[in-house]
């Protein structure tokens, strides 16, 4: 619908929906004219995730978003306003590690949450236990993953968010023996429930940090290091099917305080995360970053540090049939 209606019209048929008061920014991401077409949605998120305080945004797939509040998560259309909670099952948050993961399987349309925990210390035992619910189901089961023979948990630690780009989730994991702790990619396929191990090229292994988002259907990394006087970001895109390769798409150097690349728009800006200090205070902002003309532009969007997600949208009936 939203490449037929004109942004304005479609705000309008929102606003004589039922329940519609106005939610912090939202934008139609995969519009060219980001950041210009915001509006505020708030009162339209389900009463569950209303009562929540600590709600951070998992990821999205095929038009739903899920939400995590770490005991439960939330999966919500906003389309249709449809929502289904999801209660995690127990772990030992004092001694393990836990990672989540959300997307929907593009055989047969189920979404599913993917639950990893892993120890913390050295505790004997450094095997991943993986758990996932199938909303067809109703429950959580234990994967089989163990198939998976080079798979490595013992060395690897898992890190949030994940991403869920062509029917698999992502995350980056980290080598702990390793003194520079070489990164990698685990991936987890949503319609055989198999992981995959992904290695990455040595200048991609041995940043300091890697972040995923995604770009239409492609996976992108945003691997950086940090220098004493400013702050660069590669942008790098994976290409490929099997034999998966990486694309570097440009760099982005800003002198700024601090700054932490969140997505890339349908037009192909970087979409940054802007932490600043000014008058003793940390400033948070959002800005665009243009490529090829390497310029910033401010959006006039601030919020707390840490605190900004984005991601991906699209208008779906999923959850159709389902009740909360």
């Amino acid at each position: 619908m939203s490449d037929k209606l004109p942004f304005e019209i479609q705000i309008e048929i929102m606003k004589k929906l039922p329940g519609y008061l106005g939610l912090r920014y939202v934008s139609i991401f995969d519009d060219d004219n980001f950041p210009k077409n915001m509006v505020d949605l708030s009162a339209i998120l389900p009463d569950s995730a209303k009562q929540s305080t600590t709600l951070s945004l998992v990821g999205s797939s095929q038009g739903l978003l899920c939400l995590y509040d770490y005991f439960r998560a939330i999966i919500w259309n906003p389309w249709i306003r449809k929502s289904v909670t999801v209660t995690f099952p127990n772990f030992d948050y004092r001694n393990y590690g836990r990672v989540v993961g959300f997307g929907v399987c593009p055989r047969t349309s189920d979404p599913k949450l993917v639950q990893i925990t892993f120890p913390r210390y050295s505790l004997g035992n450094n095997t991943w236990k993986v758990e996932v619910f199938s909303l067809s189901l109703g429950f959580w089961r234990i994967s089989s993953f163990n198939k998976i023979s080079d798979l490595p948990c013992g060395s690897f630690e898992l890190s949030s968010p994940s991403e869920c780009v062509g029917g698999f989730i992502y995350w980056c994991a980290s080598n702990k023996d390793d003194p520079n702790r070489s990164w990698v990619i685990i991936s987890f396929d949503l319609t055989n429930e198999e992981f995959g191990v992904i290695y990455l090229p040595d200048s991609l292994a041995r940043c300091r940090l890697v972040d995923l988002s995604k770009h239409r259907e492609s996976l992108v990394l945003f691997p950086y290091d940090y220098n004493i006087a400013f702050y660069d970001c590669d942008v790098w895109m994976m290409e490929g099917g099997v034999t998966k390769s990486f694309k570097k798409l440009f760099t982005i150097n800003s002198t700024n305080d601090f700054v932490k690349p969140l997505a890339i728009s349908y037009n192909g800006e970087a979409v940054l995360e802007i932490v600043e200090s000014f008058r003793k205070k940390i400033v948070s902002s959002i800005d665009t970053y243009e490529p090829s003309s390497k310029r910033f532009k401010c959006t006039t969007i601030t919020g707390e540090s840490g605190c900004t997600s984005i991601s991906s949208y699209t208008e779906t009936m999923l959850l159709r049939d389902y009740y909360d």
